[in-house]
């Protein structure tokens, strides 16, 4: 058999590992493990990263196929203590216990002057914010712990030896400099740290040989670890490599806006991330808490279960022009939001409600406000880009794409191709960026043009109460 490169992608939910013929790309091994998540109060969310460990290397340890190469896909924002007397933990990007610290600072200068040098909003997903959380409510304790580590870092030692993490996991902590590419020497003397309580961070590409008291049971006698970049900026170069087109958009439970660039841009205003993926390819783009699991809420309050409503919204725009005819605005933030304001603590607001106002009225704003929310993220990229590729649940519906395509005036594809996994294997050739898109053949939704012009109006009042109500 052909030498298999093996990847793994550990995400919030679950570890998935594929492998791939390390010539032809052909898929023949796949799995998945789950990942625990602990919920605390004061909203610590966080994970067991030997817990993880143990999956991994039970994984690898019965592995019978040729493996030469392993490649790991992380999620970002990860941060784990090292060197206490208790089992390590790891806070994920959902761990909110610096909100406080987070409202405190991001609107000062020096809040605004950390994201210029580091592309990472602040927000309590940032490891950055967590660290200043420890350092100033947790100080004792903040003051015993030796090092600190990402994922990445926590298994490539593992798995190498080497204590090392990806410039890209590295560009989404808020503690690295993607200017000079090194750990921020400000951010960190303002957190009393060094660099060297830090891993080494590398070039994704970086290989490392595996080490000699780890090794899975595969005929391959030289089997090499590449160090890989995070989930999401992975997720974005399986979808552009894929179909050429820069800009993704993906919205399951929750979303994300995402472009591939060759340069590093910062958004002025703060709205957007910008992390690194390769040599002269970045992300930029903004996430948000607020997708699918706005329709569900929709669902559970106005019709008789949560999964309902996804056969109602094709028979609620079947009528066209009926969507735009409500005063009614709907702004989604349910569950708190990031892009593009950076606030665990907002709340959703409907406006304009009236009397005569009905069911299906409330339903369209919930889904119309999930778009217009995404449309301006997508109107701080700031990008000509005029097609997107769009996957996730909630374009299981025709309509969803449609409507997407009018709301955000721009063409719309289906591209299921934004797997992490692939984007691991993919990074292993080293592929050239793509100019020309390669969807020919797959079907494009266009925007309508008799609805866009309503549409934009609905926007634009949709704009002025964001910035009333919602940004300083």
């Amino acid at each position: 058999m052909e030498e298999i490169v093996f990847t793994i992608d550990i995400g919030t939910t679950a570890i998935k590992y594929v492998g791939y013929q390390q010539e032809s790309g052909e898929k023949v091994y796949q799995k998945q493990d789950f990942v625990d998540t602990h919920y605390g109060a004061n909203g610590l969310v966080c994970q067991s990263p030997t817990a993880i460990w143990q999956k991994i290397h039970e994984e690898l340890s019965n592995q019978t196929l040729p493996l030469c190469l392993i490649v790991l896909s992380t999620p970002m924002h990860t941060l784990i203590p090292l060197g206490t007397a208790e089992e390590p933990v790891m806070y994920i990007w959902q761990d909110t216990q610096s909100a406080t610290v987070a409202k405190e600072m991001i609107h000062t200068a020096m809040g605004r002057d950390i994201y210029q040098r580091t592309g990472t909003p602040l927000h309590p997903m940032s490891p950055f914010l967590k660290l200043r959380y420890f350092q100033v409510h947790q100080s004792e304790w903040f003051q015993t712990v030796e090092q600190w580590t990402d994922l990445k870092g926590y298994l490539m030692e593992k798995l190498t030896g080497n204590w090392v993490t990806d410039y890209s996991n590295a560009s989404a902590s808020g503690l690295w400099n993607s200017v000079t590419m090194n750990w921020d020497s400000g951010i960190l003397d303002l957190l009393k740290l060094t660099s060297n309580q830090f891993p080494l961070a590398v070039e994704p590409t970086e290989e490392f040989p595996m080490s000699a008291c780890f090794q899975p049971k595969s005929p391959s006698k030289e089997c090499r670890v590449m160090i890989g970049s995070s989930d999401g900026c992975l997720a974005s170069y399986a979808s552009y490599q894929a179909n050429g087109i820069a800009m993704t958009l993906t919205i399951g439970t929750s979303g994300a806006l995402r472009i591939l660039s060759n340069r590093r841009w910062i958004d002025p205003k703060g709205r957007l991330f910008c992390y690194y993926l390769a040599h002269d390819i970045w992300v930029i783009g903004g996430p948000t808490n607020n997708g699918g699991k706005v329709l569900t809420w929709l669902s559970q309050l106005f019709l008789p279960d949560e999964k309902a409503i996804f056969d109602y919204l094709p028979t609620l725009y079947s009528q066209q022009g009926q969507a735009t005819k409500s005063s009614l605005l709907f702004y989604p933030y349910l569950f708190g939001e990031r892009a593009p304001l950076w606030d665990g603590a907002v709340r959703a607001n409907f406006i304009g409600v009236d009397w005569h106002h009905t069911k299906a009225d409330f339903l369209r704003a919930g889904v119309e406000g999930i778009l217009f929310n995404l449309r301006y993220i997508a109107d701080g990229l700031e990008t000509a880009e005029r097609i997107v590729a769009v996957s996730g649940g909630f374009f299981a519906i025709p309509t969803m794409s449609q409507l997407t395509a009018t709301i955000l005036q721009k063409e719309v594809i289906h591209a299921d191709t934004n797997d992490p996994n692939f984007g691991a294997y993919l990074l292993t050739k080293q592929l050239p960026m793509i100019t020309e898109p390669s969807h020919d053949e797959q079907h494009v939704y266009l925007p309508d043009e008799q609805l866009e012009t309503e549409y934009e109006k609905t926007y634009q009042l949709f704009v002025t109460g964001l910035k009333k109500m919602y940004q300083p």
